[in-house]
């Protein structure tokens, strides 16, 4: 294939992932822990699949678009800026750490995707710290944090590997 359609399957792919980030960030649930019980989600799914096939632009860009346009448009404002720097970062690790083995190799994505939780745990976790003032209160989302983590690492490795075998050359 060329590679000028190389790249316009890529964007496509990266605009499709992004929306599909978006999407399944809204599904989600309130875990029954004290204090603000974190927002657990499936949208770091699509942004696993984004960084693993595409690389580590795409997977920064999928991030930081599908989940920033969540807070915006789910009324969460204040944490757009962070959002953004944060799922750019841990899209960007996730894909780099891929970047390595060419997505192919399933440790290293793990490792990306597991280096990429701790870049949100402690992201959300600082953000939290600043947007209440209090170094506490961080403390009760971390839970729900690390269950994304855990569900990015069970459903989005797995399927990330699927579409990287089944499409070889992007």
């Amino acid at each position: 294939m060329p590679a000028h359609k190389i790249r316009t399957l890529q964007i496509c792919l990266c605009a499709m992932l992004s929306a599909l980030t978006f999407a399944l960030t809204f599904v989600n649930f309130r875990l029954p822990i004290p204090g603000n019980g974190g927002l657990v989600h499936m949208g770091n799914i699509p942004v696993v699949v984004a960084a693993v096939v595409l690389g580590k632009k795409y997977g920064a860009v999928s991030g930081a678009i599908g989940m920033t346009l969540f807070d915006l448009v789910g009324g969460w404002f204040l944490w757009a800026p962070f959002t953004f720097m944060i799922r750019l970062t841990a899209g960007f690790i996730i894909g780099l750490f891929a970047e390595k083995r060419e997505g192919k190799s399933v440790v290293w994505n793990l490792l990306g995707v597991l280096a990429g939780g701790v870049i949100l745990i402690a992201g959300y976790y600082a953000a939290e710290w600043i947007i209440y003032g209090n170094p506490l209160a961080p403390a009760a989302s971390v839970p729900g944090n690390a269950l994304q983590t855990v569900s990015a690492v069970a459903l989005g490795v797995p399927l990330a590997a699927m579409i990287k075998k089944a499409l070889p050359n992007v």
